[in-house]
């Protein structure tokens, strides 16, 4: 009796070490923006991919295994959990499914329970009426299962929706071409803002009667920069340059994911008066040199010509600019140049 124990016992802890040798992993599309669902239960319906799970089997015999898919967030908890049909894994396989391929694998998955939890039923009216999830937080999870339900291994990550993306243009210019801003400037910064982080392209072109049609711009741009990081864009000295008294329009675009596809987002188109650089009084601008770097760096019967930052050439609208911005004592060396 008591070697019978015994091998009973070795038998069970080999199942659950073959079990236990079922490892998981996953990456989640973190580009994807907005998701657009109308019944909580139907992840597979979109056409982009928003998780990927990996499984691997690291056993020298098959296994046989089911899993759990939860999806939750911040502001309502637990939403929804569904589990799939029994399938098996090789010897030492790897195999991956993406939730796109949820009700079509060639594994022959299928969703045996689906459960969406009763107490949310704001979310399933709100996602029902929007076509859409609300923005949130959100969570997947993919639980591995053994035949009796033991959990052998999990996988979870956050992401976020977003559903409004708006790109806004701050400056130059404004979006009223009845009332058309003027800017004087050497160094021309364009500067947007957005709510989450993109990669952003950039169009500026010469305005014309009927250049615009709602939010589109008809003409060809004079410059355009593609795939810019960051919410700004410094006019390059080798772009071509702008003309005094000419109407630019700029605009910025980026092209998001959403679980029906691709979409582009476009700003609101800007318009600005490039009126060249502004002439400076020699006055105020020796006045400035004196203030911060001593009365006796510059005689007041001097003309300021040109200035260099750092061996750079800058204008005078910008060295009075950053004369401006700075206390005495702040410049290490004023140079002179008769």
């Amino acid at each position: 009796m008591k070697k019978i124990l015994i091998f009973i016992f070795i038998v069970f802890v080999f199942s659950i070490n073959l079990f236990s040798s079922v490892s998981i992993t996953g990456t989640i599309n973190r580009n994807l923006r907005i998701l657009y669902l109308y019944n909580l239960k139907d992840l597979a319906s979109f056409n982009t991919r928003l998780f990927s799970v990996t499984f691997t089997n690291d056993a020298d015999t098959s296994v046989n295994i089911h899993l759990l898919i939860s999806l939750s967030s911040q502001r309502y908890g637990e939403i929804t959990v569904m589990t799939t049909n029994q399938f098996t894994l090789n010897p030492l396989e790897t195999w991956t499914l993406v939730n796109t391929s949820l009700n079509n694998n060639d594994k022959n998955i299928t969703m045996n329970e689906i459960q969406i939890n009763s107490d949310i039923e704001e979310l399933i009216t709100e996602t029902a009426a929007a076509g859409r999830l609300p923005e949130d937080v959100y969570t997947i999870s993919v639980h591995v299962l053994a035949p009796n339900n033991a959990d052998l291994s999990q996988w979870s990550e956050n992401f976020n929706v977003i559903n409004s993306i708006i790109i806004t243009p701050v400056f130059p210019g404004g979006t009223d071409r009845q009332n058309i801003h003027s800017v004087n400037s050497s160094n021309l910064r364009f500067i947007w803002n957005s709510r989450t982080d993109m990669n952003y392209n950039f169009y500026l072109y010469k305005y014309n009667r009927g250049a615009v049609s709602g939010i589109n711009i008809l003409t060809n741009p004079i410059y355009e920069k593609d795939n810019i990081s960051k919410k700004s864009l410094e006019y390059p000295p080798d772009a071509p340059p702008l003309e005094k008294g000419q109407v630019y329009i700029w605009q910025v675009s980026s092209y998001i994911i959403t679980s029906n596809g691709g979409h582009q987002v476009k700003s609101e188109p800007s318009f600005f008066r490039y009126m060249g650089t502004a002439e400076v009084d020699n006055n105020i601008l020796i006045g400035e040199i004196k203030r911060v770097a001593g009365r006796g760096a510059i005689s007041k019967n001097c003309k300021v010509t040109g200035a260099k930052l750092n061996g750079k050439e800058i204008s005078l609208l910008d060295l009075l600019y950053i004369l401006k911005k700075i206390n005495k004592n702040q410049i290490k060396e004023i140079e002179v140049v008769r």
